[in-house]
């Protein structure tokens, strides 16, 4: 009926933003800017790299833009412009009249489709692969049910985009075909490594049950030439209310029963080699996790496990996710990653598990390793330079000599920006490194007289040198976020790197710097 048609109409907008009675004519619209926007969104990536690259920081407007491209835009807008794609290919198919020219239709048709390909890639490639449990919509320890579920969406949208202008019997086909991949869907839960939290669990095997069911239904009607009503608008609710509570049931019985195997691991760890693949240990040590169950927190379900499978890359890079949540664990971490190499286990994920591994590291240093030793003489080179050209100004002056005054101060106002671009990617890699923060602070007394920043970074080197963190710990608290749970500070195993101080390299610096309130500070700088 119509009333039925206007309801549909206007809650489609929460799903595909336009009603169902504008899409003909907005459709090419849509799809130009998605197209436009995508391709903008991918130069912005690229460029804030090499800017980053270049300057070793970002500006805090673009940081906040890309945050809310990828929390919100770019979930959000793949799907919309991918059902008008495809309903824009239903009706060339089947010859029916288009808002456009025929042309302009195929081509922006499959610049949809190829941009939604690239940027699918690319996510799964780069984006959902990281040690970082960061909060993104549907939360996974690892990115293949993550990854899953977008394939799924997609190829869902697709499908049902292209079955809107089809006859009757390719239309129910269709239908079909996407009640059986919404249904398939569902297992996702059930993956290694899958949602974080259990209400993400539940609300996935609700929606896919349910859109399932609803498709079926669907379909048959089609079958049958019967129109909709309120009454089947009524009966998706009830449909999905249904299910909701069976997803309650079901979730709470598998993360029970993963539990329980870990009971029994924990009376007798020999029971981890009843465990047909690695597959199945990493599904129940994540749910242990969740739920901070002692067997996972000594880490030896996973000892056990990467013993059993040393070749599992998915096994050793969850092993490596979950240990860097805690800085205490720093020796366990360099284990991993260790073993990931010597094993030559092969892939993107185990590349980007030692990259983002060894990143993570570095970020706890905090003593002088041989590898900042060698960037510090670097950047003492930089800062040399940068006082010879700021005395070179100086002579000018005293000599009168005005004609190569601007010179010299563009010489020099670059080798201070370059030396400050430095500094920042070193304070990138090493942030709670105290040695580091020394010789940044001198360069703030010294070469930018800055006297407000100087001090706050005099009370970070004071910070450090309590052995306490300066900078916040992203990988910890992230973590602690994500799973509540766990303690937010695990017993010290084997780790020698804890955020203390180590005085092997004290005597190598030495600066006494004078603060307003007479208070006198140490400072270090290199002795050459």
């Amino acid at each position: 009926g119509e009333l039925f048609e206007k309801v549909v109409s206007y809650l489609s907008v929460f799903f595909h933003l336009i009603p169902v009675e504008f899409r003909d004519d907005a459709s090419i619209a849509v799809e130009i800017i998605y197209v436009i926007t995508v391709i903008l969104y991918f130069i912005l990536m690229v460029g804030s790299a090499f800017y980053y690259k270049k300057n070793s920081k970002l500006p805090n407007s673009i940081v906040l833009l890309i945050c809310i491209l990828n929390g919100s835009y770019m979930h959000l807008i793949h799907p919309v412009a991918l059902n008008l794609a495809s309903q824009e290919l239903s009706l060339l198919i089947m010859g029916l009249p288009t808002s456009g020219s025929k042309v302009s239709n195929i081509v922006f048709t499959v610049l949809c489709f190829l941009t939604a390909f690239i940027y699918v890639f690319i996510f799964y490639k780069v984006m959902s692969v990281t040690l970082l449990f960061r909060p993104t919509s549907l939360l996974t320890t690892s990115n293949e049910p993550q990854m899953l579920l977008m394939l799924s969406t997609y190829t869902i949208t697709i499908i049902t985009g292209i079955a809107s202008s089809l006859s009757k019997l390719p239309y129910a086909i269709l239908l079909f075909v996407s009640a059986v991949i919404m249904g398939l869907t569902v297992y996702t839960i059930f993956l290694p490594g899958s949602y974080v939290k259990s209400f993400d669990m539940r609300l996935v095997f609700a929606a896919c049950t349910a859109g399932a069911l609803n498709l079926i239904i669907i379909a048959i009607m089609g079958i049958l030439d019967k129109p909709g009503s309120m009454v089947f608008l009524f009966i998706f609710i009830a449909i999905f209310v249904i299910c909701y509570i069976a997803a309650i049931y079901v979730c709470h019985h598998f993360e029970r029963s993963c539990l329980t195997t870990l009971d029994m691991i924990a009376d007798d760890n020999g029971l981890i080699e009843t465990f047909r693949s690695p597959n199945k240990l990493l599904r129940v040590a994540c749910i242990g996790f969740k739920y901070a169950h002692p067997v996972c927190l000594d880490w030896s379900i996973f000892k056990e496990g990467t013993e059993i499978w040393p070749e599992s890359t998915l096994l050793w890079t969850s092993f490596g996710k979950f240990v860097a949540i805690y800085p205490e664990e720093n020796n366990l971490l360099t284990y991993i990653i260790r073993n990931i190499v010597t094993k030559k286990l092969k892939g993107g994920l185990a590349k980007q598990t030692i990259s983002q591994g060894r990143t993570i590291l570095t970020q706890r240093e905090t003593s002088l390793s041989p590898e900042l030793k060698k960037k510090m003489q670097h950047v003492g080179k930089t800062v040399q330079n940068a006082k010879r050209k700021l005395r070179q100004i100086w002579d000018l002056v005293i000599q009168g000599n005005l004609h190569e005054m601007e010179k010299a101060v563009n010489n020099a106002y670059k080798s201070v920006n370059k030396t400050q671009a430095e500094f920042n990617y070193v304070l990138s890699q090493y942030p709670n490194n105290r040695f580091i923060a020394r010789s940044y602070a001198r360069f703030i007394q010294e070469i930018t007289a800055d006297g407000q920043l100087f001090v706050e970074w005099i009370e970070k080197v004071k910070i450090l040198q309590r052995g306490m963190m300066a900078t916040i710990d992203h990988t910890n608290v992230l973590g602690i976020a994500a799973f509540p749970l766990l303690p937010p500070v695990l017993a010290t195993k084997s780790d020698g790197q804890n955020l203390g101080v180590t005085n092997e390299t004290e005597s190598a610096f030495s600066l006494e710097v004078d603060l307003d309130d007479g208070e006198t500070v140490i400072c270090k700088k290199p002795v050459d």
